[in-house]
């Protein structure tokens, strides 16, 4: 059955639509956990642990515009001299932006293992000193005189010198969602390597039978990994996360099409 081109074209942008609504909601989320990360204001060198999942989708979206670009809206023939070299530019930005942001994950992951017991018998009275609870390393509410009391028959933990308490249960959460984070940028980064190399191959003519077999076998363990994190923030209560995490795999689906339609064109002129 031949998809209608208006439906099918509509739906791929609504969804791309959708991933900059995204982008917009993680950096609320990351606004309000920095400013219990970052009392004194988030330094130029502290950006990217604050706002890893701004910068990392925003790059994101810049890059798939550049694949539906170069694989679909612009004529394979007009991918020539200055404009090849400016999607090139562009896509080289894109890289260097994923990598920091990719550090600004790690960052966190390692941030997340500085709890350590905190010596107090009562966390209400915390309450005063203007203390935090972290729930993960992504959210984080004032300590009131109701959740106070959840502390009180259990190990209180601090996170470094900041004014930041959490339980066991909170710092288990909080390694297994920054295990996560890491290990879902690790896949993408992988998946547009290869999608950059098909490209190329595509372009310079030399794509044959056994790079093909190649690239899908490392998109198929790039892509599992991403549906198992996706999983993994569905099960752990991460909505936005999990959400943002199958909308990509459905846009990517979309360049993944856009690649095959090319390559039948090509193999139809040969």
């Amino acid at each position: 059955m031949r998809i209608n081109p208006v439906v099918f074209t509509t739906f791929k942008w609504c969804t791309y639509a959708l991933l900059c609504v995204n982008a917009f909601l993680f950096w609320r989320e990351d606004s309000a956990a920095a400013e219990h990360l970052y009392v004194g204001g988030v330094t130029l060198q502290e950006w990217v642990q604050a706002y890893a999942p701004t910068i990392d989708t925003g790059a994101w979206i810049v890059l798939l515009l550049v694949f539906e670009f170069e694989t679909s809206v612009i004529a394979h023939e007009k991918l020539t001299g200055g404009l090849k070299w400016s999607l090139t530019a562009l896509s080289a930005a894109c890289y260097a932006t994923l990598f920091y942001s990719f550090y600004g994950y790690v960052q966190v992951l390692a941030l997340s293992f500085q709890f350590a017991s905190f010596a107090v018998d009562d966390a209400c009275k915390l309450i005063a000193a203007g203390y935090s609870v972290a729930v993960d390393m992504g959210e984080f509410i004032p300590l009131t005189a109701e959740n106070c009391l959840a502390f009180a028959d259990g190990e209180i933990f601090r996170l470094g010198n900041l004014d930041i308490i959490a339980d066991p249960a909170a710092i288990s959460l909080a390694h297994r969602l920054a295990w996560t984070d890491v290990a879902n940028a690790s896949a993408w980064l992988g998946v547009v390597a290869v999608l950059e190399a098909d490209v190329w191959m595509q372009l310079e003519g030399r794509l044959s039978t056994g790079f093909a077999r190649a690239s899908k076998i490392a998109k198929i363990i790039c892509y599992g990994t991403i549906v198992a994190c996706a999983v993994q923030w569905q099960l752990e209560g991460g909505f936005v996360d999990a959400w943002d995490a199958y909308l990509w795999l459905i846009a990517f689906v979309f360049i993944e099409m856009n690649f095959f339609e090319w390559q039948g064109e090509e193999e139809a002129t040969t």
